[in-house]
């Protein structure tokens, strides 16, 4: 008796069996008791787990922060994304006429504001960033002369580390940001007010100067407009607009490769795209270096043009001819083999009355130009419907792209199919207040599963407000 006592007793004992985490043996205490057991196992299973994150949709809008730094015009002109951190570059135009650059990093998951930093007489035109660094590039007003500026931030605090500047215009510095290096190309003005293509190569951490270099090709000239930088595998490769020293001469594209640690020119190549070549946007890997922007006799029309990375050789193009308005490409990304360009053209099949233009992007085979794919969003109504195509970006084989209606201020924001092109999801943002703004800009970022898009809209009082998004990338 004694014996069957003892073994009966421990399997009624709930702390025990609690503690151990194993069930008491079928038939050892009351239905009752082993049901009130499960449900404190199982509510404390639930407490400890960590909170499940809550996820929309794909193309869901996750959040959105809207502001006016200076009751008066705010311009988003740059985006970039990284390690949980979101950074958007603006410029902000008062009432009373001054300019100021703004910088602002938000939480991605949350759109909380984590920092921010404003540089008056200044303006945004570009920035890059890690996990540890974020640097922005601009345009000021220095003693009464423009100057280009460089800023670097650390990330996480917001906190400034270096600043570097030069004499010239701005708007066309570009930066590119890998590991310990940061690779910056643009304009610099000479004493005769001459603009030359500066390229200049930086120890990110520090401002620390690798190399400059400042000549221009043989038998060309300014303006030195500079439209994209990339930097990959410790390659730098820079494509911008030279103009023949002839009167009257061509503007045509140049694109250089450079060593990133010692500013050793493997080659560079000068390339006109039928009267003149303006690049916008570079993107390279180890094959392929490939630009796209305008072209034409009237810097008129779109065009895309690749070169192999080793040699510089010529590849292929594909261009639009020209029209009365401006087709123009606007982003390129490489990605599995395809070259990926977003942009506009007019949309000559129209049938109705009013001017028209078409967002479209393409994907061409990287190494033969051959069109895989194009997929285009165009209103054929009654009235002017001009869709523009404004940046993109390519992560886990889709295809993101943003532009917006000009005259109208809808955005839109469409997942593409890497391989094919076909529209996994599309979202259109009505802004409350509609208008036209030839000048706007929208940048894109993926991270972390997000989709990240920065822009403008108008605000009641007629002036324009910086908006970044936040969209479930699904």
């Amino acid at each position: 008796m004694h014996q069957v006592q003892t073994r009966q007793r421990p399997a009624c004992s709930m702390g025990e069996a609690r503690r151990s985490h194993t069930l008491p043996r079928r038939g050892r205490c009351p239905m009752n008791l082993r049901l009130l057991w499960l449900g404190s196992v199982a509510s404390a299973l639930l407490l400890s787990l960590p909170p499940t994150p809550v996820h929309g949709a794909g193309g869901d809008l996750l959040w959105q922060t809207q502001f006016d730094l200076a009751d008066g015009n705010d311009v988003a002109s740059a985006m970039a994304a990284a390690d949980g951190r979101v950074v958007a570059v603006s410029t902000t135009r008062a009432a009373d006429g001054s300019v100021a650059l703004s910088v602002r990093a938000y939480d991605a998951r949350t759109g909380a504001l984590l920092w921010e930093d404003r540089v008056n007489d200044a303006a945004g035109t570009s920035v890059a960033m890690n996990g540890r660094l974020v640097v922005v590039s601009g345009t000021g007003d220095v003693s009464g002369s423009s100057q280009s500026l460089i800023r670097a931030y650390l990330a996480r605090t917001g906190t400034l580390l270096w600043q570097d500047s030069w004499p010239g215009d701005g708007f066309s510095l570009r930066l590119a940001l890998e590991g310990a290096f940061l690779a910056v190309a643009g304009g610099i003005t000479d004493t005769a007010g001459v603009i030359h293509p500066i390229a200049r190569a930086y120890i990110a951490a520090v401002g620390a100067v690798l190399w400059t270099d400042r000549s221009s090709p043989l038998d060309y000239t300014g303006p030195g407009w500079f439209g994209g930088v990339t930097l990959r595998d410790g390659v730098v490769y820079v494509a911008g607009n030279v103009r023949r020293t002839v009167i009257g001469g061509s503007r045509a594209c140049l694109v250089r490769r450079y060593a990133v640690l010692t500013g050793a020119r493997a080659w560079e190549t000068v390339r006109d795209a039928t009267a003149t070549c303006t690049p916008l946007a570079v993107a390279a890997d180890r094959r392929r270096v490939v630009l796209t922007g305008l072209a034409g006799i009237g810097n008129d029309a779109f065009f895309v043009q690749a070169f192999d990375a080793t040699t510089g050789g010529f590849l292929w193009q594909d261009r639009t001819a020209g029209s009365s308005a401006t087709d123009e490409g606007t982003a390129v990304e490489l990605a599995n083999g395809r070259a990926i360009v977003s942009g506009w053209r007019i949309f000559a099949g129209s049938t109705t009355a009013g001017f028209k233009e078409t967002f479209f992007v393409r994907s061409y085979d990287a190494d033969s130009g051959v069109l895989r794919w194009e997929n285009t969003h165009q209103v054929d109504e009654l009235g002017v419907f001009m869709w523009h195509g404004l940046d993109l970006d390519v992560a886990r084989g889709r295809v993101f792209a943003v532009g917006q209606a000009v005259g109208y201020g809808t955005w839109l924001v469409r997942a593409l199919e890497l391989s094919s092109g076909d529209v996994i999801w599309q979202r259109q943002f009505e802004p409350d207040v509609i208008g036209a703004n030839y000048g706007w800009t929208q940048a894109a970022a993926v991270d972390g599963g997000r989709l990240f898009v920065a822009g403008s809209v108008f605000n009641a009082t007629g002036n324009s407000d910086a908006l970044v998004r936040g969209l479930d990338a699904r």
